[in-house]
């Protein structure tokens, strides 16, 4: 209920490469209203790796600039509605890659959101949330710091995000329920300009991600049903449609080289639905579920050109005909708790039918002359995923804590 005005700075410096830290906050509250505002600035030169002396340790490349602010702010209308916004601007430069040929010159982000929380809107209706929230990325990598590359390349690329959802959470005799409407448009844009070393040849340009809009709608339910005081079911589903459109039609007539009969617009029907079943019996709780999702293909999936896996080394294509990668997945699980000790043991198994994975095409060259080849993106009839986990928790004594865990 009082008001009161705060704040902090920190200085910090890291000897390995010379990093400089700075920082510092600012906020304010009262009865009806809060504000908070943080930055942060940090500069690092190259780092020194632990290796001999008498010998060059520096890690070239992996020097970085970045500074981040943001600022949220909330106000408090009446005991029942209440409205919240948050900014944040990121943004880094002379970002190093040691383990690529190429540096990111900018890395910008704007992160922008405004939510409204309406509580106890009814008997059966506690909360009414609704945000609506915008982000805007552009990441430039280049190669203009190194030394000696076989050729000069550009690589911008910039995605920008508008969605919202809203969502009430309520209660009914022995239900629990929760729905929720979400959308949001997103744009991904990303290009290549090559530069050849010898002044006579062309350059070269071509778009990565092809200025594609993701149209995104859907509805998800959600039920909590308590069976009895030892029993309680979840209930899941939920539908949404996902609309693609190429808008570049130089990105357009660059996939049709692969696809020739390939159209610039894609709708897709997204379905999920799951259930859930728990049974607590003295001190254990026993747990089971399936349940079934599809899901698009990424930007990168559907229509990627050449973009160059770091991790394989292989230029990837995107393939714009995949089918929706579908889930069945089903879990098992046992938690045990008694004052002082806890355990809890989990199994998953996932089968995906229609799964996504790059594979290799002969016959194409490279786009990237120090690639190993081209790979696209093609589909399995099914991939298979099988995780078992044990975890388990000691407290002997006050201020004490043991703890161990066990995956496969």
């Amino acid at each position: 209920p009082d008001k009161k005005f705060g704040g902090s700075a920190s200085v910090g410096f890291e000897s390995n490469n010379k990093q400089q830290i700075y920082g510092a906050s600012l906020n304010y509250s009262s009865k009806r209203f809060f504000a908070d505002i943080d930055f942060t600035y940090r500069d690092a030169d190259n780092y020194k790796s632990g290796g001999k002396s008498k010998k060059n340790n520096e890690v070239d490349f992996s020097q970085f600039t970045k500074y981040n602010v943001s600022a949220t702010t909330g106000f408090k209308i009446n005991e029942k509605q209440e409205i919240e916004g948050s900014i944040i601007f990121d943004r880094a430069t002379n970002v190093g890659y040691p383990g690529l040929t190429m540096d990111v010159s900018l890395a910008e982000a704007i992160i922008a959101s405004l939510q409204y929380r309406y509580k106890n809107l009814s008997k059966h209706i506690y909360l009414w949330e609704t945000k609506v929230y915008f982000n805007t990325i552009t990441h430039v990598m280049d190669d203009t710091k190194r030394p000696i590359v076989p050729i000069r390349m550009d690589m911008p690329g910039w995605s920008k995000t508008q969605g919202f959802y809203s969502k009430i959470l309520g209660t009914y005799k022995d239900h629990s329920f929760k729905a929720t409407f979400s959308g949001y448009l997103n744009n991904s844009l990303a290009e290549m300009t090559m530069y050849p070393n010898d002044p006579n040849e062309r350059d070269m340009f071509m778009l990565t991600w092809p200025d594609i809009n993701t149209l995104y709608s859907g509805i998800n339910v959600e039920d909590d049903i308590s069976i009895n005081s030892n029993l309680s079911l979840r209930l899941q589903g939920g539908i949404g449609v996902n609309y693609n459109k190429i808008k570049s039609e130089l990105g357009l007539n660059s996939l049709q080289l692969f696809y020739p009969d390939l159209e610039s617009t894609k709708t897709r029907v997204l379905k999920n639905i799951s259930s859930h079943l728990s049974y607590n019996q003295g001190n254990f709780i026993h747990q089971i579920g399936i349940g079934y999702g599809d899901r698009a293909p990424s930007v990168s999936e559907g229509y990627g050109f050449y973009l160059l896996n770091a991790n394989d080394n292989y230029d990837y294509v995107g393939n714009p005909n995949l089918k929706n990668e579908k889930s069945i997945n089903f879990d098992i699980s046992t938690i045990y708790k008694k004052s002082k000790f806890s355990a809890k043991a989990k199994v998953n198994y996932f089968h995906i039918l229609d799964y996504i994975i790059g594979k290799t095409r002969e016959g194409l060259p490279p786009m990237n002359i120090t690639a190993s080849g081209i790979k696209v993106y093609e589909q399995l009839n099914h991939a298979s995923i099988f995780n078992a986990s044990l975890g388990m928790n000691y407290n002997p004594f006050k201020n004490w804590s043991f703890s161990a865990d066990a995956s496969y």
